[in-house]
Formats: structure tokens, C-alpha cells, sequence
């Protein structure tokens, strides 16, 4: 079965910025899993030093920042379009990793509950360099950028950061924290510590304990467009046999209320769903998903007491390689629930597709139109349902079927992710 503060307050407000920015700046530019062997894409032909072929990194939202001693801790959600990069083969299974500034994503840092008109921090990025290790899965790379605060609409002075991120071991003051290798879904976790050193201001220097350590532990993923670099030595990996797919932060579900549509945000965070492919037609792979979890759809965003809970009875379809065409059957209950007490399922079903999804109620609206699976895994799936009306014998029927205008239409427009596992990706046969 496949079953969510004029001086002193100026220069604490400097300070903390500059402090902040130390934590939480480091990876901004990415965005939005000891050694594993299996990791390596082997076999004896190894590649020409000098080699070139592209990456991808982008970050997981269930990364940490910690500053302080004792720390104060942050949930750090960086999930975005990724930051691409190069890596050049240097031989035994390593490779260079550089990330362009001009490929960067870059964004500036607004902090939580403080308006961007009082305060928010500039990124001035240089070039990232480091390397990846295929056979261990060990990666790091020098972070070597400025960050310019900006305080009530003024540059303050822009301050030098460099760190590496690592996914060895790193060390401050009194903080050492550990990261993890790279596993065969290009799942890994970088960490750095970086001493904040004192400000100057006795004042700021007390209250902030300065100095003082700052670490990230962050949660990323590479993706590889152009395929692995090999291992020397280690078998080759064949070709996959199993998908991983999530869901985006940026998808929407839309329904009827009082004869008008209305579109929720939809936050795939926990969304995984793993699929085995049962069959490989001339590049058209047959898959079928025998665990996926779905979050809750939130009414309200960020508040979990108004919303309709998701569970899928089963997810089955095609993948093809060739032109990136997506279609899976999608069949689930969809429970809509208000505090603890749940209501009367609606049966949801529809085929999710990265083509031309139409409307079967309201064949005047323009149909949706996904798109088609890419060189980094990423595709955008939408789909239309026909969702019956509540039968009358069940409680709330007539102001579920009422307010919804039941039977009606139920949309889905979702920002997925696949990742090939037990191999290499499949190529188009022709």
C-alpha cells in the first residue's frame, strides 16, 4: 500500500548581522546523503585526465545552523534551483569541483521576523574550488566570498568569509562537528565551523560572547547530468534498477469553493517516494512506486490544523528517457480534517503527466501542461481528477458536496525530483 537597538545599538546591529551572516551565509548561494563504494560508476575505462563534466548542487531543508556556546540552534531550509558547477578528472576517482560566480544562485539573506527595510546582508560571491572523491565520496571546497550588511538601507563594510565545507571533520573553538560521504543517491552532508572573532566593541564583544563559534551542518545533493566520474577498480555499476522521486516546495492543489477555484501552496517537504522499474521498452521504463509518503495539504500554511491528509493507494507508470515524458496513475483518499475530527474521504484519482492534463468539468478552462523530465532530474507533473460527490447517507455530505461544488474538479501542479539509484540513469536507445 502506498501510504507534511545611537552607537552601541548601530553596533550590535552590525555585529549581529556580521554574525548571522558567518552561519547562515555560507551556502546561500546553493539554492533551490563512512565511504561507500558503491558509489563509484567503475569499470576499467577509466577517463582522460582533464576530462569535463557537469554538477549540480543544491541543499536539503533539513540542514542545521548552530552559533554560540551554549548554541543557539536554526532550522536552515536553503531549497532552491541549485547552483551548477564543472568537474575536471584528475585521476584515481577524483575530480576538481569548481562553481563559477556567474553560475551561481545567489540570493541576500533576509532573517526571520526582521523586515528587509531594517536589516538584510548582500552576497558578493567569488569562485567555490574543492574536489570530489568518486571511490570514498569524500567532498570539499574553499567558500571564499564577502558579504556586505545592510542596515536601514545602508552598506555597511562587506567582510571576508572563508570556510571549507567538508564532509571530513571540522573544528573551532570548542565545536567539532562531522559530516557524512557521498552515497550512490549523491547524498551527502557538509559541515563547517568558523570562528567569529571580536568586534572591538567591548560592549557587542560581552553580550555576543565573541569570540565564538558558528557551525553549519547542511544537507545537500549533486546530480550528474553528464554521469559519474569512475573508481578504478570497482565493478561497474550497471544500469539502475530503482527511482527516488520527491516533491518541490512550489507546488499548488487547487479545488472548487462557492463555484470559484482556489489554489493552496503545497510543501513537498517529506515527500519520497521510491519506485522499482519493472520493465525497459526501447527507453520507456515501466515503474511502480510500492512506498510514497505525501505531506498534509495545509489550509493554513505552516499550521497543521486545518487541511486534508493524503493517502495513496497507488502510484504506476512510465518514464520515458527519450523525450522526458512523464505519466504516472495516481489513485488515493483524500481525508479533509479540521482540529482532530477527519470528514468523509474524496476518492482522488487522475495521471499525474509533464504533458496536457485537461479539465473534465470545465472544458473552457485551458488545459495544464507540465514539463518533461530534464538532464538533472527535475520535472514538473500536473493533473486534473474528476472527484465524485460525497454519497448522501454520509455525515457533512450536503455542505462537502455544497461548498465544493462536488462532483467536481481537484488540481495538482507539482515540482518533482527523480534520482536513478542501483546504477547509472538509462540512455535513450536511439
Amino acid at each position: 500500500m502506498v501510504k507534511s537597538r545611537r552607537m552601541k545599538t548601530n553596533a550590535f546591529l552590525r555585529s549581529g548581522v556580521v554574525c548571522f551572516s558567518l552561519v547562515l551565509l555560507t551556502w546561500a548561494f546553493i539554492g533551490c546523503g563512512g565511504s561507500d563504494p558503491s558509489i563509484s560508476n567503475g569499470g576499467g575505462n577509466e577517463p582522460l585526465i582533464g576530462t569535463e563534466r557537469g554538477i549540480r548542487l543544491t541543499s536539503h531543508y533539513d540542514s542545521l545552523l548552530r552559533i554560540g556556546n551554549p548554541p543557539i540552534e536554526y532550522g536552515y531550509d536553503a531549497r532552491g534551483p541549485g547552483t551548477v558547477g564543472t568537474m575536471t578528472y584528475k585521476g584515481g576517482g577524483k575530480a576538481e569541483l569548481i562553481f563559477r560566480t556567474e553560475d551561481m544562485v545567489v540570493t541576500d539573506l533576509e532573517f526571520p521576523f526582521i523586515p528587509r527595510s531594517i536589516a538584510y546582508v548582500k552576497i558578493i560571491p567569488t569562485d567555490q574550488i574543492g574536489e570530489i572523491d568518486f571511490c570514498t565520496g569524500e567532498v570539499f571546497y574553499e567558500f571564499d566570498s564577502k558579504f556586505q550588511p545592510v542596515s536601514f538601507g545602508v552598506p555597511l563594510e562587506a567582510m571576508s568569509v572563508v570556510t571549507t565545507q567538508t564532509t571530513g571533520t571540522s573544528s573551532g573553538l570548542f565545536t567539532e562537528t562531522t559530516g557524512r560521504p557521498m552515497d550512490e543517491s549523491g547524498d551527502l552532508r557538509m559541515v563547517s565551523v568558523a570562528i567569529v572573532p571580536p568586534t572591538g566593541d567591548e560592549y557587542v564583544d560581552t553580550v555576543l560572547a565573541l569570540p565564538t563559534d558558528t557551525v553549519s551542518e547542511l544537507e545537500v545533493h549533486f546530480d550528474f547530468p553528464d554521469g559519474r566520474f569512475p573508481c578504478p577498480g570497482h565493478p561497474d555499476p550497471g544500469i539502475a534498477d530503482t527511482v527516488r522521486m520527491t516533491v518541490g516546495k512550489e507546488g499548488k492543489l487547487s479545488m472548487a469553493f462557492l463555484g470559484q477555484y482556489v489554489t493552496y501552496p503545497y510543501d513537498g517537504h517529506g515527500s519520497n517516494g521510491i519506485g522499482t522499474i519493472t520493465d525497459n521498452n526501447n527507453g520507456v521504463l515501466s515503474v511502480s512506486f510500492a512506498d510514497f509518503a505525501v505531506p498534509v495539504m495545509q489550509f493554513i500554511p505552516g499550521l497543521d490544523i486545518m487541511g486534508v491528509r493524503i493517502e495513496p493507494n497507488s502510484l504506476i507508470g512510465v518514464i520515458d528517457i527519450c523525450r522526458g515524458q512523464i505519466a504516472l496513475d495516481f489513485d488515493a483518499d483524500f481525508y479533509p480534517f479540521n482540529g482532530d475530527t477527519e470528514y468523509y474521504p474524496m476518492s482522488v484519482i487522475t495521471t499525474l503527466r509533464s504533458g496536457e492534463s485537461l479539465y473534465h468539468h470545465h472544458p473552457d478552462l485551458e488545459p495544464l501542461v507540465g514539463s518533461p523530465l530534464d538532464k538533472y532530474g527535475d520535472a514538473y507533473l500536473v493533473g486534473i481528477a474528476d472527484v465524485p460527490e460525497v454519497p448522501a447517507e454520509e455525515d457533512g455530505a450536503w455542505i462537502t458536496n455544497f461548498f465544493l461544488g462536488l462532483p467536481n474538479d481537484a488540481v495538482s501542479e507539482l515540482p518533482v525530483h527523480i534520482d536513478f539509484l542501483g546504477g547509472e540513469r538509462p540512455v535513450c536507445p536511439y
